[in-house]
């Protein structure tokens, strides 16, 4: 079944609280649209895949070791405790605990010894901003609470190296069921925040089977891609592109994929084109040309994070340090890859592609998948770089044996100078689809 989100810009609200009703509203909508026979359906599936959700079973290729535990380690306070009963004990989330205490598939095994968690859990007065609907169905809050938590444990410590951008949830990254949803973890000057939003507040609690960690809003369930886009102001260029080309129609289109990653070019990054290459572009002259660029920066049926990647079909996953071997990803243009590798920036991983550009706000959680802002855009070479870094005789046709000309990395990138338009023309011509050109 597939789900349609718009890119169209929406009224917004004058009241602070009216963005987050519409967004509340919205996710709500996505399971009223599959009816009464889909809540039935989940409820009976959630039951039914127990072990998947509350499992911690996960086999990773490579995890690295300083900030992943599968036991437990070196408890000191509370030792005896388990992590419902310091939950129960706690007076600062009581309203985390009340959501909770129906659900015994939950808080069962935050009981259980022999199962380690990592709690994501908000405070009290998280909630007094919170809109939640009231008449919300009970699985609504079920998934709410399978996004504050995941398998393993998961220190502060841990939180605060380089290696932590994202840890696990509870609530799947895919309709098969393949992979947990993520949760983006950014150091900011040894401030942690969560999903870009929420906060670490007070101190860890350490409990005999793993840590409660208080943050100080609620995590909600990830926008789409397009919501993400549409309510970025940086990436309103980007927006318009994907629009005006119907480009966006296929990031939107789930029958097309499971997942995928963006490489959001911003702002900037259009404008380091110069004003004639982006009139250009937004013209009707311009819109094939445009469309071949703005495929070049979407990734379908594969979720690259800074510190792991889910393989396309549930072919596992592998967990990513800076000692990864590069992975090379295919983009909507065919023939067309992208070589990623993760690198420091500022002391906390990121993804260069191309070997130069390095995402400047990577792992921006998406329902669908995840975004990684960037301020330069995914050009292909010039023939001109093309020849002076590998030699003549290339057929140009990227459908046949010129493939080896877009995958050459090192020109793959927007000219530190404007570029003309011609150049910017000879660059994506043989990119843009039969047909597109008239």
């Amino acid at each position: 079944m597939s789900i349609r989100v718009t890119f169209n810009s929406h009224t917004h609200q004058t009241e602070t609280m009216g963005v987050p009703l519409k967004r509340t509203l919205t996710k709500l909508f996505r399971f009223a649209i599959v009816g009464v026979v889909l809540a039935i359906a989940l409820q009976t599936y959630l039951r039914q895949r127990q072990e998947y959700f509350y499992s911690g079973n996960d086999i990773v290729k490579h995890i690295p070791t300083e900030n992943r535990h599968e036991t437990f380690q070196e408890p000191e306070e509370n030792s005896n405790a388990t992590l419902w009963q310091l939950m129960l004990q706690d007076p600062t989330i009581t309203e985390f605990v009340k959501l909770n205490t129906p659900f015994g598939d939950i808080n069962g095994p935050l009981d259980d010894p022999s199962q380690i968690w990592t709690l994501y859990v908000p405070i009290d007065s998280a909630y007094k901003d919170a809109l939640h609907p009231t008449d919300a169905p009970p699985f609504y809050w079920k998934f709410l609470s399978l996004n504050h938590f995941g398998s393993g444990a998961v220190s502060y410590d841990d939180m605060l190296a380089s290696t932590t951008t994202t840890v696990e949830s509870r609530i799947p990254h895919d309709i098969f069921f393949n992979y947990r949803q993520r949760i983006s973890v950014k150091n900011q000057k040894g401030e942690i925040a969560f999903n870009h939003v929420g906060k670490y507040v007070g101190k860890q609690l350490k409990a005999v089977n793993g840590y409660v960690h208080h943050i100080s809003t609620t995590l909600y369930l990830p926008d789409s891609t397009s919501e993400v886009i549409r309510d970025n102001p940086s990436f309103e260029t980007f927006r318009r592109g994907l629009i005006f080309t119907n480009v966006g129609v296929k990031v939107n289109d789930t029958q097309r994929h499971t997942s995928q990653t963006i490489f959001a070019p911003s702002n900037i990054a259009f404008k380091k084109l110069g004003l004639k290459a982006n009139k250009f572009l937004f013209s009707p002259w311009g819109k094939p040309y445009l469309a071949a660029l703005l495929r070049n920066h979407v990734v379908e049926n594969r979720t690259l994070f800074t510190d792991m990647y889910l393989q396309a079909k549930g072919a596992g996953k592998i967990g990513l340090n800076t000692t990864s071997e590069p992975i090379r990803l295919p983009t909507m243009n065919s023939g067309v890859d992208l070589e990623t590798s993760i690198v420091l920036n500022e002391n906390r991983q990121s993804i260069r592609l191309n070997d130069k550009t390095v995402a400047s706000d990577p792992d921006i959680i998406t329902m669908d998948g995840v975004i990684h802002k960037i301020d330069e855009l995914l050009l292909p070479p010039s023939l001109g770089d093309y020849l002076d870094g590998v030699g003549h005789g290339i057929d140009l046709d990227h459908r046949s044996s010129g493939s080896a000309w877009y995958n050459f990395r090192w020109p793959w990138n927007a000219p530190s100078s404007e570029i003309s338009v011609d150049e910017l023309m000879e660059r994506l011509q043989p990119l843009v689809e039969k047909g597109e050109v008239s």
